[in-house]
């Protein structure tokens, strides 16, 4: 039973450090590439483009034209933040192999757990360690001789 405890352990710290590394590789690599790109920001005055034929009626021009020119500003907020996504990637890899200490802790924690419970005894009412059967008389005391086992 102990045996099944640790090589269950193994297996839960391999795969556990497979995913963990996998996916700091894959958020390195994602952040990396997204703090590279450059969002697009359109460089036409929000007024010159035109309305769909549907919308005056429904919803006033001005409103539309502030929107496209608060989406145009937040396009280059943008374009500023996305360089900083490199450097948090460093962090990002700190706080997870933290996580995994984390965790691998509390795994060995259960494991020794388990160990100690695999080894316990659960049964209380053993034979007495002089060898004698529980129902059986005591063994003499003072003869000499041996202990005998009763005859049937």
């Amino acid at each position: 039973m102990k045996t099944i405890i640790w090589v269950i352990f193994g297996l839960l710290a391999i795969i556990w450090t497979g995913i963990v590394s996998m996916t700091l590789k894959l958020v390195h690599w994602l952040l990396g590439s997204i703090g590279d790109v450059r969002v697009p920001v359109p460089t036409a005055p929000p007024t010159t483009a035109p309305l769909p034929d549907w919308m005056p009626p429904w919803i006033d021009a001005n409103w539309v034209h502030a929107l496209q020119a608060g989406i145009a500003d937040t396009l280059n907020h943008i374009n500023q933040v996305l360089p900083i996504l490199n450097g948090l990637s460093g962090w990002l890899t700190v706080l997870g192999w933290f996580t995994w200490g984390v965790i691998m802790a509390l795994l060995l924690v259960l494991a020794l757990l388990l160990h100690w419970l695999a080894g316990r005894n659960w049964n209380p009412q053993q034979p007495p360690s002089s060898g004698s059967p529980p129902n059986g008389p005591p063994p003499s005391q003072g003869s000499g001789e041996p202990p005998r086992l009763p005859s049937s």
